[in-house]
């Protein structure tokens, strides 16, 4: 029995990938059907682009921030974007602003962080921009670095989402079917 098993898994692999072909066709009405199953009706088979994947993003070392116990003279943290904020692909570019009260001091500067990863170099500016930012949930950070490049203290992270741009768009022809309410249209 528990030879059977590991050929109960392949089989099912392999049932899967072949099942993996999608095939056009028309029914009785003359409607445009996408189906994994064209059975004896003539289909024409659909060539699919590959799936868009990217891989996980390892979250990079955090610099330490102020000792556990020691005051943190500068209290910084991140205005814009807002903690949840979601964003397409197609928008490429996301500002980001920061504060820190009390102003910086003469040799103190921001540094942004991705995912722990410092992002541009050290700077005296409060706003970012962060360009081409990759697809999935990143979360953000402005450090307040001295000029001997320790972290002097750091914002709380905000976290935000990088979607993949949706197929049904404002301009999708799959939108044509709906109302300006956005529910279907009712069918006469």
């Amino acid at each position: 029995m528990l030879r059977a098993i590991p050929l109960l898994l392949l089989s099912s692999v392999l049932s899967l990938a072949a099942q993996a072909e999608i095939y056009k066709m028309k029914d009785a009405q003359g409607n445009i059907i996408f189906t994994d199953t064209p059975g004896d009706k003539p289909a024409e088979l659909v060539e699919l682009q590959p799936v868009n994947t990217q891989p996980v993003i390892e979250p990079g070392a955090v610099p330490d921030t102020v000792k556990p116990g020691v005051q943190s003279v500068y209290n910084p943290k991140i205005l814009s974007p807002k903690e949840g904020t979601s964003m397409t692909a197609e928008q490429r570019d996301l500002p980001v602003v920061a504060s820190v009260s009390p102003a910086l001091g003469e040799t103190d500067e921001f540094q942004l962080t991705i995912d722990g990863t410092p992002y541009g170099e050290t700077t005296r500016e409060n706003s970012f921009v962060i360009r081409d930012i990759t697809r999935g949930e990143h979360n953000l950070r402005v450090n307040v670095i001295s000029l001997e490049g320790k972290v002097l203290s750091s914002s709380p992270s905000v976290r935000v989402f990088v979607l993949r741009p949706s197929a049904a768009g404002p301009n999708s022809p799959l939108n044509k079917s709906k109302s300006p309410s956005g529910a279907p249209k009712a069918r006469g």
